[in-house]
């Protein structure tokens, strides 16, 4: 099983911050994943069309290495609020518009999350690739590293009588902790009733 985060990957956000899209013709940036893959991105105009030209060398495992350039369009679409435009990647597989876009090894090209539909390619989320009792756990801890994060901020309880902002998002995790504390014992009871069965 493969997670979105142990694949290279790009995304419109990063390329953004790191002043990628902003290339003019002829500069090159260079990506480096944590695995050793590098990635030599370039942006370019044809006519109204923009894209990003990826170059990268794979090696295999016989000594033997090879070049692959591919492109990867960036499809400008307006805001829905009508202030300004958000940019999106077309996945080269399914056409379809992406903000992010996962590196596949066995064709050696970039594909939308929803391109990875194949039972033996699919991709997950790292919360979908633990147990559900551990699934429950992560979640509890992040609540609780929320709440004692606000309850750091929270200077008042109420103002002019009223619950303040913070102190009413601090009830709603403490309620999210119940209902979720209500999913562990009741799995914890099903388990034990299996057990005495």
């Amino acid at each position: 099983m493969k997670s979105v985060k142990s694949v290279p990957r790009l995304e419109i956000k990063s390329l953004k911050e790191n002043g990628i899209l902003s290339l003019v013709n002829d500069q090159v940036a260079e990506i480096k994943y944590s695995d050793g893959t590098v990635f030599l991105l370039d942006k370019k105009s044809l006519g109204v069309d923009e894209y990003i030209r990826i170059r990268f060398t794979v090696n295999f495992s016989n000594g033997k290495s090879k070049d692959y350039e591919r492109l990867i369009y960036i499809i400008k679409r307006p805001s829905n609020l009508m202030k300004g435009i958000i940019l999106y990647f077309g996945c080269p597989s399914s056409g379809s518009l992406a903000k992010t876009l996962y590196f596949d090894f066995s064709d050696f090209n970039f594909k939308s999350f929803k391109s990875y539909n194949y039972p033996r390619q699919r991709l997950y989320y790292p919360l979908q690739m633990v147990s559900g009792t551990s699934r429950l756990t992560t979640r509890e801890s992040a609540y609780y590293n929320k709440i004692s994060l606000l309850e750091e901020i929270a200077v008042l309880d109420t103002y002019k009588g009223e619950t303040t902002r913070i102190n009413k998002r601090i009830e709603k995790l403490y309620t999210k902790l119940d209902n979720l504390h209500y999913i562990f014992l009741t799995k914890v009871a099903k388990i034990l009733a299996h057990a005495k069965n």
